[in-house]
């Protein structure tokens, strides 16, 4: 067995189809199914099933399946840590962030640390923050940058906090907010029982949802153009000098926050290529990127 033979044992768990599985490998259909077979036969076992719409995994296979994946993660981790300790830093730094990071702070991050460091490379996953929290608990990911706050028995860093608004084109008292159109979007459930227990301690009526939309960026949009308003970080709409207005506060008259957090390992911080893009991380002012 070699890391190929890994490689195959994953694509075709991923793909469930031995021609499209031959496609992510760049290698033909007949030369996959004799490895395959060469494989079958040094463990002594059958690992898949051929089936009209596809393939299926013994059990033999699935074991086989689940340690792939292992040993791939542990190749790509010898091979990031033997570049980084080379004086001209190098590897894969596996980065996950929420939606908002990753389209709106990380792109920037890591442009300008290319330019310090242009032989490191990037992979990043990008999600809802739970998706993320848990990408770095299966450790995934080197670094993860995530809304929120989950529990977390490696390090974290806070980088920017952010104050929840109500938007609106048009000046609104707080005892008419619900009779006014509020416009849903998708986002994590963290946000969500947050909007969710402040709207119940300050209303004993629900909200009146007239738009359900996909995202944060969409919901902007629908109230610039006088659809309703929205409950969103007021980083969303700090650029707009149109919308208005108003912070949320809890019974104590304190705004309500959001913490933007970067996760980590403490062990990871003595790789040199995940140390040094956690220093640079501490060297700048995220929130103004």
């Amino acid at each position: 067995m070699n890391l190929r033979d890994w490689e195959i044992i994953h694509a075709l768990y991923e793909r469930k189809n031995i021609t499209r599985a031959a496609r992510t490998l760049f290698i033909s259909q007949p030369a996959l199914t004799a490895r395959v077979k060469q494989i079958e036969e040094y463990f002594g076992c059958q690992i898949i099933l051929r089936e009209r719409r596809g393939i299926q995994f013994t059990p033999e296979g699935e074991y086989l399946a689940k340690q792939a994946v292992n040993v791939l993660k542990q190749q790509e981790q010898i091979r990031s840590d033997v570049l980084s300790m080379k004086d001209n830093l190098g590897g894969t730094l596996k980065l996950g962030a929420s939606n908002f990071f990753s389209k709106y702070k990380l792109p920037k991050i890591l442009g300008d640390f290319r330019k310090i460091y242009p032989n490191v490379e990037f992979q990043v996953l990008s999600g809802w923050s739970e998706d993320i929290y848990r990408k770095m608990a299966d450790r995934d990911v080197h670094v993860g940058f995530i809304r929120g706050d989950y529990p977390w028995r490696g390090r974290r860093d806070v980088l920017f906090e952010e104050t929840l608004c109500v938007a609106s084109t048009e000046p609104f008292e707080w005892m008419d907010l619900h009779k006014m159109t509020q416009i849903n979007y998708k986002t994590d459930r963290k946000l969500i029982a947050l909007v969710e227990d402040w709207w119940n301690e300050n209303f004993d009526y629900p909200p009146n949802v007239g738009l359900r939309v996909d995202q944060v960026d969409t919901c902007k949009e629908m109230i610039i153009n006088g659809l309703g308003y929205g409950i969103v970080p007021d980083l969303i709409v700090d650029d707009d000098p149109s919308i208005y207005k108003k912070t949320l506060k809890n019974p104590d008259g304190e705004p309500i926050i959001r913490k933007t957090w970067m996760y980590y390992d403490q062990d990871s911080v003595s790789v040199n290529t995940i140390g040094a893009f956690l220093r640079y991380i501490h060297s700048i002012d995220v929130k103004r990127l």
